[in-house]
């Protein structure tokens, strides 16, 4: 006959499958530390683009709390409606999951380092022959949160390889802004400018024009600057 007590687990009790009804405390924890704690610690691959990472848990700050998990499990004094309704019922617990937030954000970050990819800012080149439009191209980033998140979740699951979220980061130069930037550069030395002050008239040549034309990224446009 099963007794309720402060250091009884309830009968019919499980964490994730393992049996640990009518175990004192310590059994219990100890049980669950060999058992569920070996699970919660198993590899955890991550697909992040082309590359494809691997985490253990444990590293990254996540463990299971086994203690804590048992004084769910445990009963609380005596109560004969409880105590029956143990003696012929059964529970499985989720496992509590206990996180060091400092070291699941450091792992998250070296996933991060290696994959993100910082967008490239389209450049304009002018020279005395030619104008050069070099197209930019976008970055990559990963969404930190999200993964923290999914890493989270998987602990307690059957594993299966996480896709990371990524996020697209566009140059701050559209294409279509460094186009508009090509066209005014080629209508700059197109022909000679004249320049009137006064009583004296000059006439700049279309290649002294693209020597001083050069084009800077200034917020989200490639503006022209006259040295």
């Amino acid at each position: 006959i099963f007794v309720a007590t402060n250091d009884a687990v309830r009968p019919g009790t499980t964490v994730s499958g393992v049996a640990i009804g009518g175990m004192n405390t310590d059994e219990a924890i100890g049980v669950l530390k060999e058992s569920v704690g070996a699970k919660v610690n198993r590899k955890i691959e991550i697909s992040a683009g082309d590359q494809v990472f691997e985490v253990r848990p444990r590293a990254a700050g996540i463990t299971l709390d086994a203690q804590a998990t048992v004084e769910q499990a445990t009963s609380t004094g005596f109560n004969p409606f409880r105590v029956i309704s143990d003696l012929f019922g059964s529970r499985d617990i989720e496992p509590v999951i206990a996180v060091d937030q400092d070291a699941l954000v450091d792992s998250v970050a070296s996933i991060a380092d290696v994959v993100n990819l910082t967008p490239i800012e389209p450049k304009l080149s002018v020279t005395r022959n030619k104008i050069t439009l070099t197209p930019g191209s976008d970055g990559l980033e990963v969404d930190r949160e999200a993964l923290e998140t999914q890493i989270l979740s998987a602990v307690t699951q059957t594993r299966s390889t996480i896709v990371a979220p990524l996020e697209v980061t566009p140059p701050r130069v559209s294409s279509a802004d460094a186009v508009n930037a090509e066209t005014l550069a080629k209508q700059a030395v197109a022909s000679p400018v004249t320049v009137s002050v006064g009583d004296i008239t000059a006439t700049i040549a279309p290649e002294t024009i693209a020597q001083a034309l050069s084009f800077t990224t200034q917020g989200s446009q490639l503006s022209p600057e006259l040295e």
